[in-house]
C-alpha cells in the first residue's frame, strides 16, 4: 500500500494599490502615468489559497492494482484586471457606491473537488512488462471553473437621460469533464 496526503494554505494578494502607466492602443503614447489601481486587498487569481489532496495506491498479487485520489482547491479568485480599477475607469464610471463596488469587487470562484480512480493489471514476459489500465477522472462529474479572469471592458447602460456603467462578465476556463481512459504500456 502507498498512502499520501498533502495540505497547503496561504495568502497571495495585493497589500497596496499598484501604480500603472496606461498606453494608447493606436500609437503607444502614455494616456495615464502613475494611475493608482484599486487592488489593495484583492487576491492573486489562479492561485488557490487552500489545497488538500490524498492518494491511496494498492499493488495486489498477480499484477493487479488500483489508485484512488481526491483533491480540494478552495479560496480561489478570478484574476483581477488592473485598468478597470483605475480612477480613469472606476471613479469615472462608478457614479454611485454600488457601481463603484461592482467595478472594483473581485469574484470568488467556487471551491473545486475532484475524485479520480484507476485500475491496472500488469503481465510479465521475462524482463518485459505489459500494463493495461483503466482510468476514470472527475468521477463526481462536476463542471467547476478551473480558472477565471475579469474583463477589462465595461458596458454602458442607458435609460433616458441617465447613463450607468457595469463591468463585462468574468471569463472562465472549466476543468475537464468526467472521462474514462483505457491504455496499454509495454516496457522492455
Amino acid at each position: 500500500w502507498q498512502v499520501a496526503a498533502t495540505a497547503s494554505g496561504g495568502w497571495s494578494g495585493y497589500i497596496r494599490d499598484p501604480r500603472l502607466t496606461i498606453l494608447s492602443d493606436s500609437d503607444n503614447t502614455a494616456v495615464d502615468v502613475g494611475a493608482a489601481s484599486h487592488l489593495g486587498g484583492c487576491r492573486t487569481g489562479a492561485v488557490p489559497q487552500m489545497m488538500l489532496s490524498a492518494r491511496v495506491v494498492h499493488f495486489a498479487p498477480r499484477g493487479w492494482g488500483f489508485r484512488l485520489s481526491a483533491g480540494y482547491a478552495g479560496l480561489r479568485y478570478a484574476e483581477p484586471t488592473f485598468v478597470r480599477r483605475t480612477a480613469r475607469v472606476a471613479l469615472e464610471a462608478g457614479t454611485t457606491p454600488e457601481a463603484f463596488a461592482a467595478l472594483v469587487a473581485q469574484e470568488r470562484l467556487p471551491d473545486a473537488v475532484t475524485l479520480d480512480a484507476a485500475l491496472f493489471k500488469s503481465f510479465y514476459f521475462g524482463r518485459s512488462r505489459l500494463t493495461l489500465s483503466c482510468t476514470a477522472d472527475n468521477l463526481l462529474g462536476t463542471t467547476c471553473p478551473y480558472d477565471g479572469y475579469e474583463s477589462m471592458r465595461v458596458g454602458r447602460l442607458r435609460s433616458g437621460a441617465d447613463e450607468a456603467w457595469r463591468p463585462h462578465a468574468t471569463r472562465y476556463s472549466y476543468a475537464a469533464p468526467r472521462s474514462v481512459t483505457l491504455s496499454a504500456a509495454y516496457a522492455f
